[in-house]
Order: structure tokens, then C-alpha cells, then sequence
């Protein structure tokens, strides 16, 4: 294993939640009277900061944003036992965990959505730190991965970020690691092509690139 450490995006990669952030979003739409969007659709608008994705598709002028997250959230709890982690993470995991290889998870996340599903997915002992975000407004990575980076001296490419958006590429840049992409999760292959990286369909395959 060339990496000492490999830090998880945690929506879309780790986290198989993509169908259901859009069944939630369409639950949002569907009640406000808005055109529902497909699949497609929504992967193309998925962008960071979450409000970007928003204004694709509502005038934020006239919405309730902390309502609409809200709903989008409550949908989430609702439907949770539609959520599961991608095949082949927990295994990932196990394995990087038994080499010697520290793991954490960066996130636009809240940290106290985080925790809970470590435990539900027994895979809390193979985390060593988590560096999610204090709200649920889902926002930019970028400070949190330079301060994660400068608490476990990360650098000269001794650690790896895995995710699934242009933006956890743009979070490796700043912190000087490598980065593996899949296209499985929130974002559309073209957009996280930008990266200039390769980008694997699945999280097996990019985990056996991880391996290799």
C-alpha cells in the first residue's frame, strides 16, 4: 500500500445515498409544485456549495432555504433503510484498516449525521478521525481538508482523497494528495473529468486501483 493515510468523502462514496438525496429532492419539488428532474439532471447540477444545485431548478429569493433543507433531511430519515454503504467499502475498509493504513472522512456533511451511521454500519473502528461540517448547509470542504492536513502532516503525496465531485479533487489539490474519483455517487462523469483524472465507474474498480 503506497498511502499512509486515505481520507473518504462521505455522500456518494463511502455512502450509497444518491438515489435517495434524489427521491428527496424530487418529495421537495413534487410539494412546491416544481418540475421533477431524472436522475441525469440532477447529477449534472450537483454542485458545491448545495445552493448552486438549488438555484438551477428554484428562485432561492422566494424559498425557505433552512425549510427546504429541513424537508430534504426529514425525507432522508424517513427512508433510511433505503441507504446503504457502496459494495466493496466496508471490505475497503477492513483491509486498509488491517495494513496499517490510517482512515478519515471528510465531508460537507454535519458530523452528527456522520458519527451515528459508523456505528449502524460497523465501521467506526476503521475511521480514525472524522472532519465533518458543523451544520447541514453543506458548503465547501476546502478549510477543513488544509486543517486536517496540518493536524496529521499530510503531504508529498503520502495521502490519498477518495470521492465522487470536482470538488473533492479541488480538496486533494489544496492539500497536496492524490486523488481517486468514482462516478457513482452525486456528480456526472463529465464534470468530474474537469479533474483531468481518470474516473472509475464503480467503487470496487477505484478500490482496486487503490490496492494496486
Amino acid at each position: 500500500m503506497k498511502y499512509s493515510a486515505v481520507i473518504w468523502d462521505w455522500n456518494g462514496t463511502l455512502l450509497n445515498d444518491a438515489p435517495a438525496s434524489l427521491a428527496a429532492v424530487n418529495h421537495i419539488f413534487g410539494k412546491m409544485g416544481v418540475p421533477l428532474i431524472t436522475e441525469s439532471q440532477y447529477k449534472e447540477a450537483l454542485d458545491t456549495p448545495i445552493s448552486k444545485f438549488y438555484e438551477r431548478f428554484l428562485d432561492l429569493g422566494k424559498v425557505d432555504t433552512d425549510l427546504l433543507s429541513k424537508q430534504f433531511y426529514d425525507y432522508l430519515d424517513l427512508h433510511e433503510d433505503e441507504i446503504g454503504l457502496q459494495p466493496g467499502a466496508k471490505e475497503t475498509l477492513r483491509r486498509l484498516h488491517e495494513a496499517g493504513t490510517k482512515q478519515y472522512i471528510l465531508s460537507a456533511a454535519w458530523n452528527d449525521d456522520i458519527l451515528p451511521l459508523l456505528e449502524k454500519y460497523s465501521i467506526g473502528a476503521y475511521i480514525d478521525g472524522v472532519f465533518g461540517a458543523s451544520d447541514r448547509e453543506i458548503g465547501s470542504k476546502l478549510e477543513r481538508a488544509v486543517e486536517m492536513a496540518h493536524k496529521y502532516s499530510f503531504g508529498g503525496r503520502s495521502a490519498c482523497l477518495v470521492g465522487d465531485t470536482y470538488h473533492d479533487f479541488e480538496c486533494a489539490k489544496a492539500i497536496d494528495a492524490d486523488c481517486l474519483l468514482i462516478s457513482c455517487g452525486h456528480q456526472n462523469v463529465e464534470k468530474i473529468l474537469r479533474s483531468g483524472l481518470p474516473v472509475y465507474p464503480t467503487f470496487e474498480e477505484m478500490s482496486e486501483h487503490l490496492f494496486s
